[in-house]
């Protein structure tokens, strides 16, 4: 429960009735559920920010990731490619892992 863990030190312990009134005052004003705003709560008190900046954080930290992969070279040759056009053409019923095999073969 939040207040469970709003209250791990008993310093806080004053908080909970600070917070239910805010709540129930947020939960009027701006037609939001009181479910809804103590998860918000649940989620700030566990990583310190909103959960907008958490999924503002993460979608920033997938999109890194994104770009990065488009950028890699590949070293999938020429070469390669004609092996593996050959090896296909030649055994049609090879499973990949096999076609890996005979890849690393030729």
């Amino acid at each position: 429960d939040i207040w469970e863990y709003a209250d791990h030190g008993g310093h806080r312990a004053h908080l909970k009735e600070r917070f239910s009134a805010a709540h129930k005052r947020a939960c009027t004003k701006y037609k939001v559920k009181y479910s809804t705003v103590r998860l918000w709560l649940q989620h700030y008190f566990q990583y310190g920010e909103t959960p907008v900046e958490t999924k503002h954080r993460l979608r920033k930290r997938r999109e890194r990731r994104l770009r990065k992969a488009a950028t890699r070279v590949t070293s999938f040759t020429a070469k390669d490619n004609e092996t593996l056009v050959k090896i296909v053409d030649d055994k049609p019923q090879l499973y990949l892992d096999e076609i890996q095999w005979q890849m690393r073969l030729e």
